[in-house]
């Protein structure tokens, strides 16, 4: 069996394929029409397919040459960084057919000596980021190269050797799509719970409780009221540049993007002034509403929080009232309402005034309602953050394997018996 692992570039076994030239003119709605690959919707690792735009579907095969498969790898040419890393990702089994569009590079198999399963381990690795960050060139808009990507070069193992690394990196992927499904679980749950009790009205109790009509249709009597009545929105500032020795907890938007799970940064790099904030507030995105972003954030002991400008911090007037404002605002009905607040003339650009967010009409349950609902979803959303914070662990040992693999730190064998059981 061969043993040697040769040095090639990239270029020597894949292709690189540039999408194409679009005109935002085109972008759909329609969900029945196919997602766009962009740079804005390539995360770390994965997809993000909930802020995806849409092309026509019936020009799906005049574009064959931009399709995207299984098994195909693509990387963010422009801006390729956000603060956990390179924005790259595989397409998974399972994921939307999708258009590849430019500035985004896909990337395949071009021989038998690259198994495809070892090309996303190797776009993943530490090996090509610390390769590929200090040739990125340009001031306003960092980018890089297809031409700079194939000149990749590595040390490439044996195709079986490919294939029992890619096998051990796998089985951590697997478990983190466990945690994924789980979350998506627990989500659905805790929507339907809400849904029971404030949107149906079937909440512990509600045999014998009158309805009164409101702008929000027949609601049970006296839960008429406004967001101000639940929460006030906290403004308090702090410019991380004046302690930049200070590591801080950075919810971001891309942070939230890319995972819900804030950025350890220190305070010199983190641009401009922020909110300070703790976990007993509820972060509301102000910046394109048609892009649901609430974060219910849970910052660790020993630093302090905080949360990008775009963000509303929403503070609960009683504790009890958190993971109500936290499930309303994530709430199908809210999301509608709340897009029609946006002004701007960009579907980019895009916001919603404060004073708008107070004055808007929601209902406003007792407190013993509000206390019996954060007792029984409050758990959930815990467990919620749990298996994020796991998943996130999860992708920190997968990324530590492969160079240490390489290296001969670690030999297959004692890989293979370190993969953990499932969470």
């Amino acid at each position: 069996m061969n043993t040697i692992w040769r040095r090639v570039k990239l270029g020597d076994v894949a292709e690189a394929q540039a999408g194409f030239a679009f005109k935002s003119g085109r972008f759909t709605d329609d969900p029945n029409d196919i997602p766009l690959v962009k740079g804005e919707n390539v995360g770390q690792g994965r997809i993000l397919w909930n802020i995806s735009k849409r092309w026509p579907a019936a020009e799906w095969w005049e574009f064959a040459t931009y399709h995207l498969r299984a098994g195909d790898v693509v990387v963010a040419m422009d801006r390729p960084w956000v603060p956990a890393g390179l924005k790259w990702a595989p397409i998974r089994d399972g994921d939307p057919d999708a258009l590849l569009v430019q500035r985004v590079a896909r990337l395949r198999t071009a021989s038998g000596d690259l198994e495809q399963r070892y090309l996303p381990v190797l776009i993943g690795s530490p090996l090509f980021d610390d390769y590929l960050r200090p040739i990125t060139t340009g001031v306003n808009v960092p980018h890089v190269s297809a031409r700079q990507i194939l000149d990749f070069e590595f040390s490439l193992p044996p195709v079986a050797v490919q294939h029992r690394i890619a096998a051990v990196l796998a089985a951590y992927g697997d478990l983190i799509d466990n945690n994924l499904s789980r979350i998506q679980i627990l989500r659905e749950m805790a929507r339907s719970i809400y849904r029971e009790w404030f949107v149906r009205f079937r909440f512990p109790g509600h045999e014998g409780i009158g309805r009164v009509d409101s702008l929000l249709g027949p609601i049970p009597e006296g839960w008429v009221g406004r967001f101000d009545d639940l929460l006030s929105i906290d403004r308090d500032g702090l410019d991380p540049g004046d302690f930049p020795d200070e590591r801080f907890q950075h919810f971001s938007i891309p942070a939230f993007d890319d995972g819900q799970l804030p950025v350890e940064e220190a305070g010199s790099v983190i641009k401009s002034t922020k909110y300070l904030i703790d976990g007993k507030c509820v972060l509301l995105s102000k910046l394109n509403p048609r892009i649901p972003r609430v974060w219910r954030p849970r910052p660790s002991d020993g630093l302090r929080a905080v949360a990008s400008t775009e963000f509303l911090v929403l503070r609960p007037r009683v504790s009890a009232l958190r993971d109500f404002i936290f499930a309303t605002c994530s709430s199908v009905e809210f999301t509608g309402r709340f897009v029609a607040l946006s002004v701007g003339t960009s579907t980019s650009h895009q916001r919603v005034k404060p004073q708008d967010v107070l004055s808007f009409a929601v209902i406003v349950p007792p407190r013993p309602i509000l206390e019996a609902f954060s007792q029984s979803v409050g758990p959930i959303y815990d467990l919620i953050q749990v298996l994020r914070e796991q998943s996130a662990v999860l992708r920190r040992t997968r990324d530590l394997l492969l160079p240490r693999l390489m290296s001969g730190q670690l030999t297959l064998p004692e890989a293979e018996e370190a993969i953990p059981t499932p969470l």
